[in-house]
């Protein structure tokens, strides 16, 4: 790093610390104590301070926001990753979630993105439960719902009949399979799905493929003219919905004509970025992510999309995701 480069970003971060730490009288006793440890230079003892702050509540954005400047001014910025993007992955904007994300990527060079739902009310967060996975996956071999519902999005009420017929156990095989669908195409999307398993080797999340669709916590089908998506994922509905699986649609219809010989890459990605959602991602505002809404017809996990999920998965959520009855 160049004298030049760093104390410029020096500059900044005292600029950071005058803009965002409280002074005297303001905020709450804990954190003005802490900042004065900042303050004064005593950065390990601000780490320290900070980490039981955080044990106590581990997505307050005020203690992960600190906890990773005071990383950062002791010297262990890449110790700073995890507290800061949980500041971004849990906000929806405001000075200290922008402060977080100029310091990572200015000194980490990682973009994480918010995961704040808005369809909760208030908004907040929804992952499942690490604890009762894992999550049973049923991709279904080219079946498909009933026509009303291969073209309208799928509606509360819509959702949770499609989740009473899927405790059926004869529901599957009353379906009718689409003509545009070759057994290739499951095999792609369980591909697509494994892209996730790096966050399996760290224990952030589990899935197991089931082949019993009465047993499913992501429900698998497959339509020939949905024309707003690839692909479509939908969390039941809570709390009516709650005993029921997500369900996800993937979109057969470029399988033909011109972009035939590259679907399999298409669909490959669309069920990434598919898991992704079922996951609890949002879209990404960063184009490099796999979580943008456009997809780039090949599969790539950036690292804003592991930053991203590991922060989820870190923090409490508003809503926590579980199995369905079995």
């Amino acid at each position: 790093m160049s004298m030049r480069f760093l104390t410029a970003f020096l500059l900044v971060l005292a600029l950071t610390i005058m803009i965002l730490l409280p002074g005297p009288g303001q905020g709450a006793p804990g954190q003005s104590k802490g900042a004065e440890l900042i303050k004064k230079g005593q950065y390990a003892e601000a780490v320290d301070f900070y980490l039981k702050e955080r044990d106590r509540s581990p997505g307050d954005a005020q203690a992960n926001y600190y906890l990773g400047l005071s990383y950062i001014y002791a010297g262990k910025p890449e110790e700073s990753e995890d507290p800061l993007s949980r500041v971004v992955v849990g906000s929806t904007g405001g000075a200290t979630a922008h402060g977080a994300a100029s310091l990572l990527y200015r000194y980490r060079r990682i973009r994480p993105y918010s995961c704040v739902q808005d369809s909760l009310r208030p908004p907040g967060l929804i992952r499942w439960n690490r604890k009762t996975m894992p999550l049973q996956i049923y991709v279904s071999d080219g079946r498909m719902l009933p026509g009303v519902f291969d073209d309208l999005e799928l509606s509360p009420g819509e959702h949770v009949q499609v989740g009473k017929w899927s405790r059926n156990p004869s529901f599957m095989a009353r379906l009718a399979v689409s003509p545009l669908y070759k057994p290739i195409h499951r095999q792609t999307v369980m591909s697509g799905y494994r892209a996730w398993d790096w966050a399996k080797s760290e224990d952030l999340i589990d899935y197991a493929f089931t082949g019993d669709p009465t047993k499913a916590d992501l429900l698998v089908f497959w339509c020939n003219k949905l024309r707003r998506y690839d692909g479509v994922t939908y969390h039941p509905p809570l709390p009516k919905g709650k005993n029921y699986p997500t369900v996800m649609f993937i979109n057969l219809r470029k399988s033909q004509g011109p972009t035939a010989a590259s679907y399999q890459d298409i669909i490959r990605e669309v069920a990434a970025h598919e898991m992704g959602h079922v996951l609890g991602l949002l879209h990404s505002p960063n184009k490099e992510d796999l979580m943008y809404p456009e997809g780039k017809g090949k599969l790539a996990i950036s690292s804003g999309d592991r930053t991203t999920l590991r922060a989820l998965y870190h923090m409490p959520a508003d809503v926590l995701l579980a199995p369905v009855p079995r």
